[in-house]
């Protein structure tokens, strides 16, 4: 991998890589034993400006969980982390770049809105964001347009897509936003239908959605700057940031790693739209 970091953390001595770093410049070298449970590199990777970390193979089998929360948690301290070495999996994985753009969103073409009319008129519904949690104090919160409430947050196996209608409170507070999905003819069905509230300061924890088969499409209605989603597969190999620039829509595969992570200081408001379920 290029030399693009300030520190060098590994996972075990390595006179070849070390001597790499050094020809580069890279100004601190760290050598842990056992990366996985020493806190003491924890603050050199919060302070440095570009961190790297050599895993070797110390992940090798631990559990998909364990190497997860690992990650999640650096990555959560300095975005900017690069790493490289062997999964839980025993697979190689990179982070080689932080200004990757995610394959797993695919960009697709709506017709246009007005994104300033549509966050004036979410003000109308400020007051009915909830947590699918119930937390109070929770950054990540959402809103129905189309499902069987407003406070709906996830269609099971065993609801029925029947349930599932324009709510009243979308009608009646959000005609606009309403009116553009009714016509949009994105399916011939809808599933859920949910604006999604991210706080600045928030963040939605690394994640998969396991098991849809039909996608979902995200739409931002603001992606300010300061405010990024992340992929990885399945593996941990980075897959980079969603591009929310090219069109505003995405196709998102929620079935391979990502996480968001607002550093703004305004609240992000996208669009998960949902096509009838299988």
């Amino acid at each position: 991998m290029g030399m693009e970091y300030d520190t060098l953390i590994l996972a075990e001595r390595d006179g070849l890589k070390i001597e790499k770093a050094k020809h580069y410049g890279v100004k601190r070298i760290v050598i842990s034993d056992d990366i996985i449970n020493d806190k003491s590199i924890n603050p050199i990777i919060r302070q440095s400006k570009s961190p790297a970390i050599w895993l070797s193979n110390k992940f090798v089998g631990s559990t998909q969980k364990q190497m997860e929360d690992w990650l999640f948690q650096k990555i959560l301290w300095n975005k900017n982390l690069f790493w490289w070495g062997k999964s839980y999996t025993g697979e190689y994985i990179e982070r080689t770049t932080a200004n990757k753009t995610a394959t797993f969103a695919n960009p697709i073409n709506l017709s246009d809105f007005d994104s300033q009319l549509f966050l004036n008129e979410i003000k109308n519904v400020e007051h009915l964001f909830t947590n699918r949690h119930g937390n109070q104090d929770a950054t990540w919160l959402s809103f129905t347009i189309h499902g069987a409430s407003y406070d709906q947050h996830q269609f099971t196996i065993g609801d029925d897509i029947r349930s599932l209608k324009w709510t009243p409170e979308a009608c009646d507070l959000l005609p606009n936003i309403t009116d553009y999905f009714k016509n949009l003819g994105l399916y011939k069905r809808y599933g859920l239908i949910c604006i999604k509230l991210l706080k600045p300061g928030g963040f939605i924890n690394m994640h998969i959605d396991q098991g849809f088969k039909q996608l979902p499409v995200n739409i931002a209605i603001n992606n300010p700057i300061g405010c990024d989603m992340h992929m990885w597969d399945t593996d941990f190999s980075y897959n980079g940031i969603v591009d929310f620039n090219s069109t505003g829509a995405v196709e998102l595969n929620v079935n391979k790693y990502h996480y968001v992570d607002n550093q703004s200081d305004t609240n992000r408001y996208h669009i998960i739209v949902h096509k009838e379920y299988e």
